[in-house]
C-alpha cells in the first residue's frame, strides 16, 4: 500500500480492518446509547453479550471504532486503555495518539495498516480472555 492521505480512503481501509475482525461481534454505525446526530461516517465493534465491568450496569463491551472527522479519522481502541501494558506502538502511531485510547489517523501506509490490524486483533483476544465479549 502506498501512503494514503485522503481521509475517505483512510476511513475505508480502516473500516475493512474492523470488518475483518467483526466475526462474532456486533458491528454498528453508531455508538450504543449515543444521542448524537452528526451524520458522520462511523463504524464500531461491540461484544454481543452484556457484561458488568467495574460494578457498572451490564451492557455490551465497546472494543473499538472509527469516525470520519474533518481533519483526521478518529480510531478509538478501548483495550489500549484497559490493558495498556499489553500494547506497544510504533513511534509513528504513538505520535498520532490523543488521550488514553484514541488515535487520530491523518495518513496510512502498509506498516500502519498492519499495526492497526494487529491492535484490533490483540484487543479482541484480550477481551475474549476477560470474558467481556
Amino acid at each position: 500500500m502506498d501512503e494514503v492521505w485522503d481521509l475517505q480512503s483512510i476511513f475505508a481501509a480502516v473500516k475493512k480492518l474492523l470488518e475483518k475482525h467483526a466475526g462474532g461481534l456486533d458491528d454498528r454505525d453508531t455508538i450504543i446509547g449515543s444521542k448524537a446526530t452528526t451524520g458522520k461516517s462511523a463504524s464500531h465493534l461491540y461484544g454481543k453479550k452484556a457484561v458488568s465491568i467495574a460494578g457498572r450496569k451490564a451492557r455490551p463491551t465497546y472494543i473499538c471504532g472509527i469516525i470520519l472527522q474533518k481533519h483526521f479519522v478518529g480510531f478509538c481502541h478501548m483495550p489500549i486503555y484497559s490493558h495498556s501494558q499489553e500494547f506497544t506502538r510504533s513511534p509513528e502511531l504513538q505520535r498520532m495518539k490523543k488521550g488514553k485510547s484514541c488515535i487520530n489517523i491523518t495518513h496510512l501506509n502498509s506498516a500502519l495498516s498492519d499495526e492497526l490490524d494487529a491492535l484490533i486483533g490483540r484487543g479482541i483476544r484480550l477481551y475474549q480472555e476477560e470474558g467481556w465479549v
